[in-house]
């Protein structure tokens, strides 16, 4: 008689999910019928698999899946412990379910699945899902698990406002600091002018200086980042001080009670530490080292200044590569694979701390524009449903290998093109025919401009389009107003955009016609920063 000694419990999650980490992608094959896992399989980067022929012939209403997500829930009988104890090969418990599967026939037993659609389940197992849940959470996917709801969170008290903005109310914020969007800040923390955060959780009792950027970061308690710093996709732990001038980028972890800087750039993938490294030694000291404890040295402490900076107090760990060919690729901590920095790259990190996405071959992006521009066009004059323009847009997409950059450039020019292509039009018809046109868009927006960087380069194609067509510059603050209306640019995303006409490679008569272009839309800017200090008011009044 064959037994269920345990149920796995999977969530449905294409292979694009932020939450499903390369390290868990697992191949399954399963019962139609029962549930009943047949084949597992971890991908490990690979693109072939191989199935015995026997399961497809035992088994005809088979599945091979590849959208679950583990959840890293399973329940399981009495018998599991046990059958732990007896066998000494599982180590985990992936080689206990490969075990369970490859002595299925022996030992009578069978591993089951139990799979969701609509519920959130996940487990942090490492720092790519410890940052992948944190987003979920903050973009309430797991709710009611939010930041604002006190019956998960009773030491807080955060507000909740639009673009997933969790703010505690005993904060110090500069009228000029950006908070873009999905981020928290807890109680006690201060934010300085200049400064700009997005995607970024940030706890109790920090404090921000002037003219930082944090971005995809998580800083813990009682840290504290000097003006003129960079921080992005890096955990800062309790108790760090980050001094003036230094960047941290690229899944690098500080551990507690750390001093960086100033005027250093760490290398990607970083990790310091107070617990010096001794030969062999592989735990580079996050759980030797609670938030009050200070290492105890015997001898004087001597830090590396060109590591940690002048001021700085911390070792510098990095991975090693296990054997002769994995030595030109590190693992980031993220959980993605990158290539190795040489030192060259390295010292190159402060003046180039990101780089451009690959981009297609031009004539690719001008043959997808034109596609997009006629999909546009014809959705607009019959009427097509803004479904089944998306499905044509995503098609023109993969056919051409377009990135999301390009699809909101593209998708903003053919709006304009599309709305204000007679320059016979005057002022009120190129009002009406653009806001006709954006509404029937509006759906085609969402599905792509859903964050603060898809906004920048909608944006920016808006720009590019009425620098080209001086004809129809006074038209540009209606559009604006209208994505602003149809909640498709944010407020802060516009502000920055008018504040900032950006470099033209010394180009001074293309500078001018920036500042030109922006004074169109004055009036429109000076109405949302009016609206901005009345709402500023009237919290400062509650």
């Amino acid at each position: 008689m064959k037994t269920s000694v345990m149920t796995m419990v999977y969530k449905v999650a294409g292979p694009g999910n932020r939450t499903r980490c390369k390290e868990e992608d697992t191949v399954i094959a399963l019962s139609s019928a029962s549930n009943r896992i047949m084949h597992l399989e971890r991908t490990k980067k690979n693109k072939k698999f191989s199935f015995p022929i026997g399961l497809f012939a035992d088994n005809p209403e088979l599945q091979i899946r590849y959208d679950l997500l583990d959840c890293n829930i399973c329940i399981c009988s009495t018998q599991v412990p046990q059958l732990f104890t007896d066998n000494f090969d599982y180590q985990t418990r992936h080689d206990f379910v490969k075990g369970i599967l490859i002595n299925e026939e022996i030992m009578g037993n069978q591993v089951h699945c139990h799979i969701i659609s609509d519920k959130y389940a996940a487990r942090v197992s490492n720092l790519y899902t410890y940052d992948a849940i944190s987003k979920d959470i903050l973009h309430r996917w797991a709710y009611p698990i939010v930041p604002d709801n006190s019956s998960f969170f009773m030491d807080d008290c955060y507000s909740y406002s639009r673009r997933n903005l969790y703010l505690d109310k005993n904060l110090s914020l500069a009228r000029d600091c950006v908070l873009e969007e999905n981020l928290i800040i807890g109680g006690g923390t201060s934010v300085g002018t200049g400064t700009v955060i997005s995607n970024t959780v940030i706890g109790k009792n920090c404090a921000i200086g002037d003219n930082v950027r944090i971005e995809g970061a998580h800083l813990w308690d009682n840290v504290t980042v000097e003006d003129n710093c960079y921080i992005s996709c890096a955990i800062l732990c309790s108790n760090v001080h980050i001094k003036k001038n230094v960047t941290v980028t690229s899944g690098s972890v500080v551990s507690f009670n750390v001093v960086l800087g100033p005027d250093i750039a760490l290398r990607p993938g970083a990790r310091v530490t107070l617990k010096r490294r001794e030969e062999d030694e592989t735990d580079f000291g996050m759980g030797d080292l609670s938030i009050g404890e200070k290492p105890k040295q015997a001898e004087p402490i001597e830090f590396n200044k060109t590591e940690v900076g002048a001021e700085g107090s911390g070792y510098l760990w990095f991975e090693e590569a296990e054997s002769d060919d994995e030595s030109d690729k590190v693992e980031d901590v993220w959980g993605a694979e990158r290539e190795s920095s040489s030192e060259d790259e390295v010292s190159s990190i402060a003046s180039d701390i990101s780089s451009l996405p690959d981009t297609p071959p031009p004539e690719d992006s001008r043959l997808f524009y034109n596609e997009v521009l006629e999909t546009i066009r014809l959705g607009v004059v019959d009427g097509v449903s803004g479904d089944n323009m998306i499905l044509e847009i995503n098609a023109s997409k993969y056919a051409y290998n377009v990135t999301f950059r390009d699809v909101n450039q593209s998708i903003g020019k053919a709006l304009l093109e599309s709305a204000l292509h007679d320059n016979n039009m005057d002022n009120q018809a190129q009002s009406v025919n653009l806001k006709k046109t954006m509404m029937h868009l509006k759906p085609v927006f969402e599905n792509y401009v859903k964050d603060a960087e898809g906004q920048r380069d909608l944006i920016g194609a808006i720009e590019d389009f009425f620098l080209d067509n001086a004809w129809c510059r006074d038209t540009l603050q209606v559009c604006l107003h209208l994505l602003y209306e149809m909640d498709v640019l944010d407020e802060a995303v516009i502000l920055h955009w008018h504040a900032h006409p950006g470099p033209s490679n010394d180009d001074q008569a293309m500078e001018e016609q920036k500042r030109d272009l922006r004074q169109t839309a004055a009036r429109f800017v000076t109405w949302l920063k009016e609206a901005e200090e009345e709402s500023d008011d009237e919290d400062d009044d509650d």
